[in-house]
């Protein structure tokens, strides 16, 4: 299970915990108003695709595949950084 659906589960797992204690404590009251909230949320956190090269991706498995290749580029140019603190060099790190 990948850390982002673990994290998704214990987000869902807390507001369930929320919901039943509004619940206690304002009985039905509450219930309409702490629903449409959360729908509001899951709405608007919604990840439906990315675009990509010039591309709109909706699929999840061609997701993984551009955000990996994405990295992969980044991570793989030699780009040389030179940061440097009043005339100190800081040491970097070699990818050999």
């Amino acid at each position: 299970m990948s850390v982002l659906n673990e994290l998704n589960e214990k987000e869902m797992a807390i507001l369930r915990q929320k919901s039943r204690m509004d619940w206690i404590v304002k009985g039905d009251r509450n219930s309409r108003y702490f629903h449409s909230r959360i729908r509001w949320r899951r709405k608007t956190n919604e990840l439906n695709g990315v675009m990509f090269d010039g591309q709109w991706i909706d699929e999840p498995n061609l997701i993984k595949g551009c955000v990996k290749r994405f990295i992969e580029e980044k991570f793989a140019s030699k780009q040389e950084m030179g940061w440097s603190l009043d005339g100190v060099q800081f040491k970097s790190l070699s990818v050999d």
